[in-house]
This record gives C-alpha cells, structure tokens and sequence, in this order.
C-alpha cells in the first residue's frame, strides 16, 4: 500500500484539477508520435502516418479521454489503485497484449502535457514529484497481471 502524504494528495488534485479535457488526446497522440511502435496497438484507428494525422484522429482522442477517465478512478481511490486497476491489468496483458513499458512512456508523455499545460509557476519540482508518483503507482497497478 503507498503512503501518500497530505501535500502529495493536495498536488495531485491541483493538477487533475487543472489538465482539462484534452489532456489525455494530448498525452496519447505524443506518445503515438514519439514513440511509433506503441501504433502498433491501435490498427483499427485509421490514418496514425503523419503527425498531423495522429493529432487530428477522433479515434485517439477519444482512447485519451478513456485513459484520463482510467486516471480519474485512481484519483477517486488512491488509497487502493492496485484493486482499483486490477480488471484494467488482466485485460492489457490477456487480451490486448500489451507491452507493459508503453504505461511508462504513455504516463511519461501525461507529465510533460501537464508541464505544458500548467507552466512552471504551477507544475514546479514539488508538484512534479507528487504527479510522478501518482502515475509510477498507477503503472506499477496496470502491470500487476504482467508479473
């Protein structure tokens, strides 16, 4: 179980409260742009061949909002995001198959839109900190099946 202090709870929700709705289309499209074999999961997307194309993809934008509201139920349960995401883990890995390290990379590109998004004054170091660890332990949550 993580320990999460009060600062980090106050954090956290600052910055939830603050990324706004095209976070995750935001999120998901730079990681299908930076990361292009992490396409490989999405074929039944349409057109991901260009930048432009990826950005402008419904399909993507709607899985984003389907992964911000993956992160909204960990928010609501933070004390318990291991249960909380235990069906989300068996069906990456036993029916999608997915490649437990492109959480990592999906959540590494959530941080930078918030960095984006919420500006330094905002998202400083401390913040940073609190987010990351939020998303290291919803991570750890979705590769839980994988081990």
């Amino acid at each position: 179980m993580v320990e999460w202090s009060d600062a980090e709870r106050s954090a956290i929700g600052l910055v939830w409260g603050k990324l706004g709705d095209d976070a995750g289309p935001l999120a998901l499209a730079r990681c299908l742009i930076v990361y292009p074999w992490t396409q490989r999961y999405f074929s039944t997307f349409g057109n991901l061949s260009s930048p432009a194309a990826i950005s402008g993809n419904p399909k993507v934008a709607a899985h984003g909002r389907t992964v911000m509201g993956g992160l909204e139920r960990a928010i609501k349960n933070m004390d318990n995001i291991k249960a909380t995401y235990a069906p989300l883990s068996v069906m990456h890995s036993e029916r999608l198959h997915v490649d437990p390290d492109n959480f990592k990379l999906l959540s590494d590109c959530l941080t930078v839109v918030a960095a984006m998004k919420l500006g330094p004054q905002v998202f400083n170091p401390d913040v940073q900190e609190a987010w990351q660890k939020f998303l290291s332990v919803c991570v750890s949550a979705l590769c839980k099946q994988y081990h």
